[in-house]
C-alpha cells in the first residue's frame, strides 16, 4: 500500500514536471527529449528537474544548437568564411577551410 502511494506521488510529479517543460520558451524536439528522459528515470529524473534543471536547463538547452548544420554555420560565421559553399565541398576541392570564395 506505501509503495503505491509512493507511486502515484512520482506520477503526480513526473506530469507536472513535464507540463511545466511544455512551457519552456525552448525548441519542441529539445522540451520532448528533456520529457522522456525525466520519465524515464523516475525519481532520479524528478530529483534532478525539481532540484538543479528547473532553473538551469532552460538556459542551457537555448545555447545548445538544434544540429550539426547549425555548429558548421557558427563555426564558419567566427571564422569569416562565406557560407554559399559548404565545407564538405571546399575540402573536397583542395581547398582551405578558412578561405572565403
Amino acid at each position: 500500500m506505501i509503495g503505491f502511494i509512493i507511486w502515484i506521488i512520482g506520477v503526480v510529479l513526473c506530469v507536472k514536471a513535464v507540463l511545466e517543460i511544455m512551457k519552456w520558451p525552448v525548441d519542441g524536439v529539445k522540451k520532448l527529449l528533456v520529457a522522456i528522459i525525466i520519465l524515464l528515470t523516475s525519481w532520479i529524473g524528478i530529483c534532478v528537474y525539481y532540484f538543479w534543471g528547473r532553473e538551469n536547463l532552460p538556459q542551457i538547452l537555448k545555447q545548445v544548437p538544434v544540429s550539426f548544420t547549425e555548429v558548421n554555420r557558427r563555426v564558419l560565421r567566427t571564422r569569416g568564411i562565406d557560407n554559399s559553399y559548404p565545407l564538405l565541398f571546399r575540402n573536397s576541392v583542395g581547398l582551405s577551410p578558412n578561405c572565403s570564395l
